[in-house]
Formats: structure tokens, sequence, C-alpha cells
């Protein structure tokens, strides 16, 4: 009997933590269309392991949007598609910019 071993190098996946600011009371109004974007578009991003997104308690005009992504190139690569594709559609309802922030967790 034969077999062949195959190795794969693995980087350690990163948690993305995303905070934007939505104008003054757009952020119920919002939040139906980032989770409908989550669905068919960053849980299908190569690298996405997962995302959901949340209204802060503390503040309710702030969306906060918590990721697992295998490397932090992988989501830059994709936060700047996605800016230059949607950027302008989103400002109708977001103060730009974004804060991204990279959280080494593993």
């Amino acid at each position: 009997m034969t077999y062949t071993t195959t190795t794969q190098t693995l980087t350690k996946p990163i948690t993305v933590l995303v905070t934007a600011r939505t104008y003054q009371g757009k952020a119920d109004a919002f939040l139906p269309i980032l989770m409908d974007m989550i669905e068919k578009c960053v849980r299908k991003a190569p690298g996405n392991l997962s995302s959901v997104a949340m209204k802060d308690v503390d503040d309710p005009d702030r969306i906060r949007l918590l990721e697992a992504w295998e490397s932090q190139a992988e989501h830059a690569l994709f936060f700047a598609d996605l800016m230059a594709h949607a950027g302008e559609a989103l400002k109708e309802f977001l103060e730009i910019p974004f804060t991204v922030e990279y959280l080494d967790t593993y």
C-alpha cells in the first residue's frame, strides 16, 4: 500500500474589529443592509472565517463588525475592494472613515 502526504502551512487566524458610526438615527435602517451584505459578500470572501455585526449598546449610532480572517492581508485586500466598490453607497448611512483594528487573539 502506498500513500501520499501533503503538508500545508497554515497562518495564524486574526480577529478584526471594524467600527463605524452611522449618522444619527440611521443604525436601525443600516443594520439589515449590513447583515445582507455580510451574508452575500463578506462570508464568501476568500479568507473570511466568520463575521457578525452588532449595535453598540452604549452608543446606538455605532455599529461593530467582529470578524475572523485567515490573515490580515486577506482582510485588508477585501476591505480595500469593498470600499472601492461600495464606499459611496455606504456614505448614505455611515460617517467615514471606519476604524479597523487587528487583534492578535490566537
